[in-house]
């Protein structure tokens, strides 16, 4: 059978649906050398994949995302007639051939809800474009996973799919590695020990709470400093910066992230809405304090190692500042609450099992 799978994003983006398609396609490939799998791009490749006789690379000819996704893919597919097509980043063609099976991955709804404060022309026009595709196709989803049972409970509700598989999202291995190595080489000598901080990693749209850390910190801790990546480089958000709050830069490296999660006196993660919230669990596994919501999926993520909070409050949150160097954490759990999330192999053959086993030609 042909598996065809929307790799464009994969190919470009170091965001978490970015990652989750990667890290799985690169374990599917590494473990199915029977099965033929086309990977659709819209440039040339970023990172080396898996090249063998049963893998094609089919670049597509517009950049545009959404051009691309429901003209020029839906197009190739048509030409290539794969068995099944995997869209993994919410969204999917409206248009493909009625014998491809459409396999899609809603990693969150969060573009289903009406949310108060600044959003882009870029990040409107996304919610309106995800929610509508959803609703227009979601009768040609064959198959649904998510990341999360929160989100699973979210799309079952919402958009009345059943049979919706949990396939989690994980700690990337290379950023284990990393945080590993980071652990195991001691600080140098010379190198003095940095004045206590705290550190938050978010974006900028409203769900992600973030203009209410920046105003708590301006507010209560004017002379503390509080350390913040991902905010996009022409995002408003970065006019809020100041002497003590530091918005770095975009796309920072998995080394200078590790660093920021080990040396923090606490990891924030106030969002308001997530469909997993994948920066608590890279934390965790740096050993890092967590302060995080205690909405939508985020206890389910941060599984009892992490002081929950509601992510509106600031009297909740100068309390947790307080307690959070003393918050008991048992390692043994976080061990094993962790060991579910360094996994990848395990939720691609997830992905492996539905996309063959349920089909006629089976592997």
């Amino acid at each position: 059978m042909t598996i065809g799978i929307d790799y464009r994003l994969a190919n470009s983006s170091m965001r978490g649906m970015a990652r989750y398609c990667r890290e799985i396609t690169r374990c599917l490939l590494e473990k199915d050398t029977r099965n033929r799998y086309i990977l659709y791009v819209d440039r040339e490749l970023s990172h080396a994949v898996k090249q063998t006789p049963n893998v094609a690379i089919k670049r597509i000819k517009t950049g545009n995302f959404i051009l691309g996704e429901q003209i020029f893919l839906a197009l190739q597919s048509y030409k290539d007639k794969p068995d099944v097509f995997w869209s993994p980043y919410n969204t999917f063609p409206l248009l493909l051939r009625r014998k491809t099976k459409l396999a899609v991955t809603v990693h969150d709804l969060i573009f289903w809800n009406r949310l108060t404060g600044k959003s882009s022309i870029a990040q409107k026009i996304g919610r309106i474009y995800r929610k509508y595709c959803l609703l227009l196709g979601k009768r040609k989803v064959k198959y649904c996973f998510t990341v999360s049972e929160y989100s699973k409970l979210e799309i079952e509700k919402k958009l009345s799919l059943q049979n919706v598989t949990v396939a989690v999202n994980c700690i990337d291995k290379a950023f284990r590695a990393k945080a590993i190595a980071y652990r195991q080489t001691p600080l140098p000598a010379d190198k003095p020990a940095a004045p206590p901080f705290y550190f938050t990693l978010s974006g900028d749209t409203p769900s992600k709470n973030l203009l209410f850390v920046i105003s708590y910190f301006k507010k209560f801790l004017p002379a503390t400093d509080l350390y913040i990546a991902g905010v996009p480089d022409h995002s408003y958000l970065r006019s809020h910066a100041s002497e003590h709050i530091v918005i770095l830069k975009n796309n920072l490296r998995d080394e200078e992230i590790i660093d920021y999660y080990s040396r923090c006196r606490a990891f924030l993660f106030l969002s308001l809405q997530e469909g997993f919230g994948k920066p608590v669990i890279e934390a965790l596994f740096c050993n890092a304090n967590v302060i995080a919501s205690n909405c939508t999926s985020i206890p389910e993520v941060a599984g009892g190692c992490a002081l929950l909070i509601d992510p509106q409050s600031e009297k909740q949150l100068t309390q947790a500042l307080k307690d959070i160097e003393a918050f008991p954490v048992d390692q043994n759990l976080r061990k094993c609450h962790l060991e579910k999330h360094l996994q990848w192999e395990a939720v691609a053959q997830i992905m492996h099992d539905t996309f063959t086993t349920k089909n006629s030609h089976n592997i």
